[in-house]
C-alpha cells in the first residue's frame, strides 16, 4: 500500500494513477466497513445509559458505521453489548476539476476517492471554500427516520454542509427536483458509504 501511496503522490501523471487510487480505497474501505479487528479498531462495552448517539459522538464516529460493523438493525441495546468502533477523523476533498469527492486520513493519506458525477452551486457562491460537515439529513428532514430500518435504508439522504445549499447528495431521479437542486452529487452507492464515514464537524474543503 505504502508502494501505491508514493505513486499517486509523486506521480500524478501516472498511467497507473486511477488504478491505485481504485485499489487503495477498495483496500481500505474493505477492512474500515469489516467487522475484523485491526488498526484503530476497538471493542466498547456498552454500558448502562448509553445511547448510539452517545457512543458515536464519543468515539467520533457515526450511527451508521456502528450499525453497519456490526451487522445491527435498529438502535436497541442492553448493558453488556460488545460493539467494534473506529474513528472516523476523515477530512472531505471535493475537487472540480478532477471530479472527484476524497477522503483523507488525519496524515493527509488518500483513503478513498468517488466520483464527483456532477455539481451546481448556488447564485454567489464560490467555487473554492472550506466548511464543515453539520450532519445526515434522512428523507426530507421534517420528521425522525431510526437509523437501519427499512425505511431509512430506502430514503433519500444528504450530508449537509456548513455552507447553505450545498449538500453531498444524489441525484433522486425525478428530473424536475433534481433540475433545481444544488450541491455536490454521486451516485446513490457512494453516498451510502459517505453517509457511513463522514461524520458531524468533518472538514470539507471545496477546490476548483
Amino acid at each position: 500500500m505504502e508502494k501505491l501511496h508514493e505513486l499517486i503522490k509523486y506521480y500524478p501523471e501516472s498511467k497507473h494513477f486511477n488504478e491505485s487510487n481504485r485499489i487503495i480505497g477498495e483496500v481500505n474501505s474493505d477492512h474500515l466497513l469489516s467487522r475484523d479487528s485491526g488498526e484503530n479498531k476497538q471493542e466498547y462495552i456498552v454500558r448502562k445509559g448509553d445511547s448510539l448517539r452517545l457512543i458515536a459522538q464519543k468515539n467520533d464516529t457515526t450511527v451508521g458505521y456502528i450499525l453497519h460493523v456490526n451487522g445491527r438493525m435498529g438502535s436497541k441495546l442492553q448493558p453488556g453489548d460488545q460493539l467494534i468502533l473506529s474513528p472516523l477523523n476523515f477530512s472531505v476533498i471535493i475537487n472540480l476539476k478532477a471530479k472527484t469527492v476524497s477522503l483523507r486520513d488525519p496524515n493527509d493519506k488518500l483513503f478513498k476517492a468517488y466520483e464527483l458525477v456532477g455539481s451546481r452551486l448556488p447564485q454567489g457562491c464560490p467555487s473554492s471554500l472550506d466548511t464543515l460537515a453539520e450532519g445526515l439529513v434522512v428523507g426530507d428532514g421534517s420528521r425522525f427516520i431510526e437509523t437501519g430500518t427499512t425505511e431509512y435504508v430506502n430514503a433519500t439522504k444528504e450530508i449537509r454542509c456548513g455552507r447553505r445549499g450545498i449538500p453531498i447528495r444524489s441525484l433522486t431521479g425525478d428530473d424536475e427536483r433534481d433540475k433545481y437542486a444544488t450541491g455536490f452529487f454521486v451516485s446513490n452507492q457512494d453516498l451510502e458509504e459517505l453517509a457511513l464515514l463522514v461524520r458531524s464537524g468533518s472538514p470539507i474543503y471545496v477546490r476548483n
